[in-house]
């Protein structure tokens, strides 16, 4: 089985090189040398597969969860959150690719970890259960954080997660980076459970 995916995905690296998508290779190596076996993902649960696929919209999901759930994912109701989460005012904060919520840890190897206790802190507009799970990755941009330029990175992509709140029948598409980190705030229409003021 571990031959068989090497293979598949050593093709699927050819291909995207030979059609000069060198960007997102760079971006993709720490998961592809995961899943050769040469590096060990310290957020990556033993169950969890490292798969590969690209939608119409160019996102790229990498890891599923047996279940078929992109990882990270989880719930409101998991161990770990940010209790000083508060809402932003901001109407397209975190909903559009222009403004993605600034989680960081890229650099620090804690990405998921980061995103996962974000997305564990949010409830929807009158405190209702939330669920979550990365459904890939898109939009490469130039990286201008000084400590990540210093350190050798140059590109960077965009999270996309989907929230469902409990109760309601359409999910919300979030976008996060993790190559920036800046103050973050839960989108407008979201609680938090966070301590309340």
């Amino acid at each position: 089985m571990f031959h068989i995916r090497c293979v598949g995905t050593l093709f699927w690296l050819l291909e995207l090189m030979r059609n000069k998508s060198q960007i997102l290779v760079v971006a993709l190596l720490p998961t592809l040398l995961v899943s050769f076996g040469f590096a060990r993902a310290t957020d990556k649960k033993p169950e969890e597969q490292v798969t590969v696929s690209t939608s119409k919209d160019g996102t790229v999901g990498i890891t599923k969860s047996p279940s078929g759930k992109g990882v990270p994912n989880g719930s409101s109701s998991d161990e770990f959150y940010l209790e000083w989460l508060v809402p932003t005012t901001e109407s397209d904060y975190g909903f559009t690719k222009a403004k993605p919520i600034a989680v960081g840890g890229f650099l620090e190897g804690k990405g998921s970890r980061w995103s996962a206790q974000y997305f564990s802190s949010l409830l929807g507009p009158n405190g209702e259960p939330t669920s979550f799970e990365r459904v890939g990755s898109c939009c490469a941009f130039v990286i201008t954080d000084p400590k990540l330029v210093e350190a050798g990175f140059s590109t960077g992509f965009l999270d996309t997660y989907r929230v469902t709140i409990e109760g309601v029948a359409e999910p919300v598409i979030i976008y996060v980076t993790l190559y920036s980190e800046s103050r973050i705030y839960a989108p407008k229409g979201f609680t938090t459970r966070g301590k309340k003021l």
